[in-house]
């Protein structure tokens, strides 16, 4: 049969029916806690306010359970899901402080937050957004509370405790508290810098870190697999992945490690990560990788050349945690995956390091796994990750294929991560019995870009044990010879 090789894109929307973006974080009075995530997530990855150590999640559920709590929208008061009174919202359009914040906001939400007024935080970014002004605006002398203590006592102190319903944020906040609750294949490195300008005391702080970061974790069932690269003039694996198959073994391997000062040689721990760790993932593993360092590495464009490497070659979410004022911040950014400004993270000494665990160990439950053009990943429908689809100036698609007995929705978006029915900008049906459902990827606004597939795994019980398949393609005779049914 003649094969047609040009279909416009109008036609294939057509004919697989994508439907049109929603995001309902815009719409007023919209509420629940996927709301808020997906608020929290757009403010962080808009970088806007890029790291906030949970303090918005738990405000909103705080003042209003997440926009549920009855008086949420009541007559006359325009603050919404994070109640912020019309004095709060005032003050976050007069202070020449949050200049650079309003840029971003402008540039990557397009919303010029001094032509707003109080009534549009009906609309939950809006309101998300202005708490997040507020607390900067507050915490500007002495910086944004990163434990759950020192953000009750701020909270205490703010304008929200004397307009509040609630009594106890520690209390409520602690309900948000539940640990990792995915069951996903996780391959998890941790790289850590022992050279000469860190001490053995250092060490042993960056070794508790390791074990802190990992508790939230089910380490016995085999799922999560945990390795450990140390390096200063040289890198080593110290525990590879499956060498620590429990938590207990892991504990032991962990105290075992020994303190070898030298230099920063962070581009062959980060090569040896590559070579030697990621190598031995499992194909259907979520893999990130945690650096830890406290200066300039030997030499820059061979760290940074590592760690694209790393990232693009091996599909690894890179995060960088930098100790003291040695760093070369610079240096971080260009290593960390993107956007580096929610994968970077600076603290003063390592006696402050465990203030950034919990984050470290957010970031990590809810890794994407990174499926790159040309590449096919099964999983166990109700354990399957959020998927993060590399993607070029020209876009893609998306084959996908269930052994499930019912239809199974596929969300997918561009700027939202976690994409879900109410906030996405694709939604598309995988049909029963072995179909092929086809998922246009369009072309991104700017690149390099990442496309984010989630599905609906609600029913989990009733679909008994069945497997999903994606294949993520680039435009070319492969998706035409599917679209027209030839093999």
């Amino acid at each position: 049969m003649a094969i047609k090789w040009c279909v416009p894109l109008l036609l294939l929307s057509m004919m697989y029916g994508v439907s049109n973006a929603q995001d309902i974080t815009r719409q007023e009075m919209a509420m629940g806690p996927q709301v808020v995530e997906a608020v929290v997530d757009i403010i962080h990855r808009a970088c806007v306010l890029p790291q906030d150590y949970f303090l918005l999640r738990r405000l909103a559920y705080v003042e209003s359970r997440d926009g549920t709590e009855p008086s949420t929208f009541r007559q006359g008061f325009y603050g919404g899901i994070w109640q912020i009174n019309e004095e709060m919202y005032e003050s976050t359009k007069t202070s020449p402080y949050l200049e650079p914040m309003k840029i971003n906001i402008a540039n990557n939400l397009k919303i010029h937050w001094d032509s707003t007024s109080w009534t549009n935080l009906v609309k939950p970014l809006y309101s998300g957004l202005g708490a997040a002004l507020f607390v900067v605006f507050t915490t500007r002398d002495i910086g944004i509370p990163r434990t759950i203590a020192s953000q009750d006592s701020f909270w205490r102190k703010s304008n929200w405790y004397f307009v509040s319903n609630a009594e106890n944020f520690t209390a409520l906040a602690s309900i948000l508290q539940p640990g990792c609750q995915r069951q996903v294949d996780l391959e998890l490195a941790f790289i850590v810098d022992t050279s000469s300008s860190i001490s053995s005391e250092d060490f042993i702080k960056t070794k508790q870190f390791v074990l802190n970061v990992t508790s939230i974790f089910d380490l016995d069932n085999g799922r999560v697999r945990v390795a450990v690269i140390t390096y200063s003039s040289h890198a080593n694996v110290t525990v590879g992945l499956g060498d620590a198959p429990s938590r207990a073994s892991l504990m032991s391997a962990i105290n075992k490690l020994s303190y070898e000062s030298g230099g920063t040689e962070t581009a062959a721990a980060l090569t040896l990560a590559k070579q030697a760790v990621f190598s031995r993932s499992r194909p259907s593993a979520v893999k990130v990788a945690v650096l830890i360092t406290d200066g300039k590495s030997q030499d820059a464009q061979d760290t940074e050349t590592a760690a694209r490497q790393l990232k693009s070659n091996s599909d690894v979410l890179l995060l960088v945690v930098g100790v003291g004022d040695l760093i070369d911040e610079n240096e971080l950014h260009k290593t960390a995956s993107q956007p580096s400004c929610t994968h970077v993270f600076k603290v003063a000494s390592y006696d402050q390091i465990e203030e950034i665990g919990e984050t470290i160990q957010h970031l990590t439950c809810r890794a994407p796994l990174i499926l790159s053009m040309n590449s096919t990943v099964s999983c166990t429908f109700g354990n399957c990750p959020p998927y993060a689809i590399p993607v070029t100036s020209s876009g893609g698609i998306i084959k996908a294929r269930s052994t499930c007995n019912s239809p199974i929705q596929l969300y997918s978006a561009y700027d939202v991560p976690y994409p879900v029915h109410s906030i996405s900008n694709v939604t598309e049906t995988i049909y029963i019995g072995g179909r092929v459902s086809i998922v246009h990827i369009p072309a991104p606004q700017t690149v390099p870009a990442y496309f984010y597939v989630s599905l609906n795994q609600t029913g989990v019980n009733s679909i008994n044990q069945c497997t999903v398949t994606l294949t993520a393609s680039p435009y070319g005779k492969t998706f035409f010879l599917t679209l027209f049914g030839e093999k």
